[in-house]
């Protein structure tokens, strides 16, 4: 048997096994996402929002270098 022939065999059989624990009622439902936690979800809260206050704070200092430069600029072209 070939490598691609013993894949898909392997695929089938494991598609199969998923699909008949679908209509097995006794077996627990496989999960593929979890929920988050109230805990978890104001965690991610925090997180954005400290990331946003970064990236804010990173756009202010180069505005200031560039007006900083900008000055130097014009000084150094007056002179």
């Amino acid at each position: 048997m070939t490598l691609k022939k013993m894949s898909n065999a392997n695929l089938f059989q494991r598609s199969e096994n998923f699909v008949n624990s679908l209509r097995d009622l006794n077996v627990v439902p496989i999960k593929v996402f979890e929920t988050l936690t109230e805990k978890q979800n104001k965690e991610l809260e925090l997180i954005r929002e400290q990331r946003q206050a970064d990236a804010e704070q990173e756009k202010a200092a180069a505005e200031k270098a560039a007006a900083v430069q900008e000055a130097k600029e014009a000084e150094e072209k007056e002179n």
